[in-house]
């Protein structure tokens, strides 16, 4: 037994699976389990989840974090879930789904998006939610009249958790705290002819919105009557986790995609839909769609047998490699859009390597493409300074990209910004829910105390020689996005 420690459970819900975090009160992280779960494409461009798999999932995972942690159901005194956004679950009166939940990356809403764009003359694009909710109108009438709400992946945890149906802030489509986003809201579904009272009230990540039934505290391993929370949707959680929530801090997440955020005030302007934190505050953030995606293709490709050979050590030893190149690689410059990028980069971009020469090796590759994706986060960074209209100064960054001393300090020279990594930098999504949660239970007062519990690991400082290496090959990177691709100028 781990005493009279106290625990939040804490989910963090991607694509491929969900991971299962025990945080303790103070902070500190206990035991962690991820268990995956299927990805469907049962045609092109169409991407569904069984949402019985999410649930599924987040059993098996908090029963292997509590006999990990040797942590006793008595000890988690708090559930909350952090979720991958915009997907769709339909559930008619009895709480049966009545078709997959159509995730973020879904595109068969293309025609849907066109319709509502002509009807509302607003910007609608096959990623945004509604085109969704539409296709499923039109293309499954019967489930459609048996549905009473629509629910996405954080709603329908909370839902199995306590049979209560609420959708919190963050991954509400229907309801926003900004006036101008309402009317988006608005226009959408009066385009779609789709009833608001399909989508269950708004709550906030820290509100509680009930407890453990006796059948999901069974499943789960917990007691019954543990209280469960609010939550919110990836992107917030890490803001949060990073300690990035004060309006004005910035951070940078670096996982399979990547992007750089920084928290505004409500009322501080606001893109088409923001990424809401709370009812004062929202997330700026522009991302990229490669960052670990093409690290960890570099691995496989130019270190597969080493990889084979030493499992989790291929990143010490790559971390030595790359020591021993100089910034800028020696006139190399990659181009990491392994998955295409948004704009200025033009659909049709491909990763690509520029300047290659016999003097380069795979050390020199690697290099590159890490610092092509700090190329990318400093366009990035330039736009939302432009759009904030002050510079920022310094980045907290999180995700396993984060665990590379060597490409932090190459992040610090590339964006002449003072890097600081929080301890824990892999759980920044699981600590950003857990804070809330804690803020629920009255142990953390606001998001300001979360952001000081966040205890930092390491800093790096900009070094002058390096980022006047980096300044002088930003044209190079141009060039090299221009011969891979159009850019608009």
């Amino acid at each position: 037994m781990s005493g009279t420690v106290n625990y939040i459970l804490s989910y963090d819900a991607g694509t491929s699976g969900i991971k299962a975090v025990l945080v303790g009160t103070d902070g500190s992280i206990c035991a962690s389990a991820t268990v995956g779960y299927s990805l469907l494409r049962p045609q092109d461009g169409w991407a569904e989840q069984i949402p019985a798999e999410y649930w599924d999932a987040a059993c098996r995972s908090a029963h292997a974090v509590l006999a990990q942690g040797n942590v006793a159901a008595e000890q988690v005194i708090g559930v909350i879930f952090a979720t991958q956004w915009k997907g769709m679950i339909p559930l008619d009166a009895e709480g049966n789904v009545l078709h997959n939940s159509i995730i973020w990356m879904d595109t068969r809403g293309t025609a849907e998006a066109v319709e509502l764009a002509e009807k509302t003359g607003m910007a609608c694009v096959a990623r945004d939610y509604w085109p969704r909710i539409l296709w499923f109108k039109k293309n499954c009438p019967e489930q459609y009249a048996k549905t009473v709400c629509f629910l996405e992946a954080n709603s329908y945890l909370k839902y199995r958790a306590t049979g209560s149906r609420t959708i919190d802030q963050s991954n509400h489509f229907t309801r926003s705290p900004l006036p101008k986003v309402q009317a988006l809201f608005d226009a959408m579904l009066a385009g779609g002819e789709i009833a608001p009272e399909l989508f269950p009230p708004v709550v906030q990540a820290t509100d509680e919105v009930g407890r453990l039934t006796a059948a999901a505290a069974q499943e789960l391993g917990l007691k019954e009557g543990t209280p469960v929370f609010g939550g919110l949707c990836d992107i917030p959680a890490v803001t949060i986790g990073a300690g990035a929530c004060a309006v004005g801090a910035a951070h940078v997440y670096l996982g399979t995609s990547g992007w750089i955020g920084v928290t505004r005030a409500v009322g501080d302007g606001a893109p088409r839909i923001p990424v809401v934190l709370s009812q004062d505050r929202w997330a700026h953030v522009a991302g990229m769609q490669s960052a670990c995606m093409s690290y960890d293709w570099c691995l496989r490709t130019f270190y597969k047998e080493e990889m084979a050979r030493l499992g989790d050590g291929i990143y010490g030893m790559v971390e030595e490699e790359l020591s021993q190149i100089p910034a800028g690689s020696l006139g190399l410059t990659a181009l990491p859009s392994l998955n295409g990028e948004g704009g200025p980069f033009a659909p049709a971009m491909r990763a690509g390597f520029v300047g290659l020469t016999a003097a380069h090796d795979r050390r020199h590759m690697v290099n590159a493409v890490l610092e092509g994706i700090c190329c990318i986060l400093r366009l990035r960074k330039e736009a939302i300074e432009k759009s904030v209209g002050k510079p920022i100064t310094c980045i907290r960054v999180v995700g396993g990209g984060a665990g590379s001393p060597h490409w932090m300090q190459m992040l610090a020279d590339v964006l002449r910004v003072e890097v600081i990594v929080p301890e824990n930098a892999r759980y920044a999504g699981a600590l950003g829910a857990a804070y809330c949660a804690m803020i629920g239970l009255g142990l953390c007062e606001n998001l300001e105390e979360c952001a000081e519990r966040a205890r930092i690991k390491a800093r790096y400082i900009p070094r002058d020689d390096a980022a006047d290496v980096y300044d002088r090959q930003w044209p190079r990177f141009w060039k090299a996005a221009q011969l891979l691709g159009d850019v608009d100028a």
